[in-house]
């Protein structure tokens, strides 16, 4: 689930920065380590939501373990502050040599490729997605 969240997370920031930047005319784009370091926490984010909210909607699940509402706003608040933070940390605090910003066009493809292959894992493994809360019966 962390690895799905992680590639629909890195696709979205990739695809969506490179084709705001390719038709900008001062693009600001992030860096490969911004958008990989932002990915990941991104994902641990959607898979906290998952698991302090989300899991407990399926039925076999025991609703006595379910932590209490303001419990899990806390954490999924506070975690989403800490993304927030490695965002900016990493855009504005790394220099550009740690930090190499990369040509949008790569960008956009790589983002692209990262999305296909994020269906095909899906879709092969047979994977559930952490963004995404269960059906209601």
């Amino acid at each position: 689930m962390i690895m799905d969240a992680f590639l629909f997370v890195f696709s979205l920031f990739a695809i969506l920065n490179s084709s705001v930047n390719l038709f900008s005319k001062n693009p600001s784009n992030y860096g490969i380590v911004t958008i990989v370091l932002g990915s990941a926490v991104g994902a641990l984010v959607f898979y906290g939501m998952y698991y302090f909210i989300y899991r407990f909607y399926y039925s076999d699940q025991d609703q006595s373990q379910k932590p209490p509402f303001f419990k899990s706003l806390l954490i999924i608040s506070a975690a989403t502050i800490l993304w927030a933070i490695v965002l900016y940390g990493t855009t504005f605090l790394l220099p550009a040599i740690l930090n190499p910003k990369l040509p949008n066009l790569f960008i956009l493809v790589f983002g692209g490729g990262t999305l296909a292959l994020r269906f095909y894992l899906k879709k092969k493994f047979n994977i559930r997605s952490a963004l995404t809360s269960p059906r209601q019966l």
